[in-house]
């Protein structure tokens, strides 16, 4: 029998607490469906079980609907787009002036295109090799080096949001310092080291310390919070301030011929991340294909707005002038801005620790070969503590721009895990025939991830290299 033809069944396991592609923690909504609430009556023939109710067909079922984690559709498209906005949603405002309006819209329309198709792909993977993550995949499909090989892009990825919330958290700190009256003008550069230093070890560190960080779910909602508070007030302020001035910016482009584009085209890569965390958001809900892929389009839907909006308002308010620390650009002393500033801070620094965690776990299985980081011994868990979080906080220390850092990640954690493994694998697993569309389709997956991340990954090392320079 054709694995195509496989009936759908059990998923196996609960899945684990899930952490977002860019490092944002989320809570699964536990809604509880019992067995009595989705049996309304029992046809004739069925068999009945022990309960004096009709036996239900596990191949129709996730883990049987009377699993107690199931999660609804409404909770489920939450989760996703949770999980797809932090640190690419942070930076995409400034990325508009590297390709101006138009081809940026059109940019994240594509990579927003791709990502569903590759979504698909590994939700039918996921079904069919009854995995719970997409680690898992990797392995059943291509074996050990597959797994090997996604870890080493998945550190990639991992550092590279680490990275940008320390320069993130970092900018925040210095903005109100400088309102408080500090002169950062002078000895910056030092100065600046130094605070990224302090504030690494006395919070984002200081919290990836406790073998068990369960204590961070309960500000998981917070971050969401903060999250759409982020989007709505640079909506709102950057609509007000088009409404006072009654013009765009006057370095605003409609379109720009740059190859800079691709740099922009990496922190997208970063936010339309769905492929490689859906896995385990999505395996607790309906197992029917096609409902989960109304699920992937929705959260990809949402997150293409919310990513285009705030991002457009933005360029249009302070054209090619935009940094990645988009608020430095309004009125420093403005509430609501610094309200927004707060949350970011928050966001940041209790998202830290929850990425850092598969960082520690890698450098527990290079060092040690052990990848259990919160059950390592005491002196082995100090060395991947000092080893995993020094990478990230003395790149941050010498380094500001986080975009170049997001570009960077995005284009070799992001577009190699999220579009070149799932058509590999696809490839690999199913064995369609050249003769078919859909060979032809998932090999052009795999082109378009190979030639994207080869382009991203150069254009965002030589703007990281003008950006250090500067």
């Amino acid at each position: 029998m054709d694995i195509q033809d496989q009936p759908l069944e059990d998923l196996g396991d609960e899945a684990p607490e899930v952490i977002g592609a860019d490092g944002l923690p989320h809570e699964q909504e536990e809604q509880t469906v019992k067995v009595e609430d989705v049996i309304l009556d029992n046809p004739q023939g069925a068999t009945v079980g022990p309960d004096g109710q009709p036996a239900i067909d596990p191949s129709k079922t996730f883990k049987g609907e009377g699993n107690p984690n199931r999660v609804r559709r409404f909770a489920t498209i939450m989760n996703l787009l949770n999980s797809l906005l932090g640190a690419g949603l942070l930076g995409a405002p400034a990325t508009f002036k590297y390709g101006g309006v138009i081809p940026s819209i059109l940019m994240l329309a594509l990579v927003a295109l791709v990502s569903y198709y590759a979504t698909v792909i590994v939700v039918k993977l996921q079904l069919d090799t009854k995995s719970a993550g997409f680690d898992e995949i990797c392995v059943k499909v291509l074996g050990k080096w597959g797994q090997v090989s996604v870890s080493i892009f998945e550190l990639i990825f991992l550092y590279s949001c680490t990275i940008s919330y320390l320069i993130f958290g970092s900018r925040v700190l210095i903005a109100w310092l400088e309102l408080a009256g500090a002169n950062f003008t002078k000895s910056y550069f030092i100065k600046r080291a130094a605070l990224v230093l302090g504030y690494s070890l006395i919070l984002p560190i200081a919290l990836t310390i406790p073998r068990s960080i369960g204590f961070l779910s309960y500000f998981s909602t917070a971050t969401v919070f903060f999250i759409f508070f982020f989007v709505i007030g640079i909506t709102v302020k950057s609509s007000i301030l088009l409404a006072q001035e009654k013009k765009v910016h006057e370095t605003v482009k409609m379109a720009i011929g740059s190859v800079d584009i691709f740099t922009a085209m990496g922190v997208y890569f970063l936010a339309f991340a769905l492929p490689v965390v859906s896995c385990s958001i999505v395996q607790n809900y309906n197992v029917e294909y096609r409902k989960r892929k109304i699920v992937t389009v929705w959260a990809e839907v949402l997150c293409l707005g919310i990513m285009i909006l705030p991002s457009l308002l933005a360029y249009l308010c302070f054209g090619s002038t935009i940094e990645s620390g988009v608020l430095e650009r309004f009125d420093s002393k403005d509430i609501l801005i610094n309200l927004i500033k707060a949350g970011i801070f928050f966001v940041v620094s209790f998202s830290y620790p929850c990425l850092m965690q598969p960082v520690l776990g890698s450098f527990g299985q290079i060092i040690y070969k052990n990848s259990d980081a919160p059950n390592l011994p005491l002196c082995q868990r100090i060395v991947c503590e000092i080893v995993g979080n020094a990478i990230a906080v003395i790149i941050a220390m010498v380094y500001e721009s986080a975009n170049t850092v997001l570009g960077v990640g995005g284009a070799l954690g992001g577009c190699v895990s999220n579009f070149i493994y799932p058509a590999i694998m696809y490839l690999v697993l199913y064995k369609p025939s050249v003769k078919t569309i859909k060979f032809w389709l998932v090999a052009a997956l795999a082109v378009f991830g190979i030639v994207s991340a080869i382009i991203a990954t150069v254009t965002s090392i030589i703007s990281a290299v003008k950006e250090f320079k500067k």
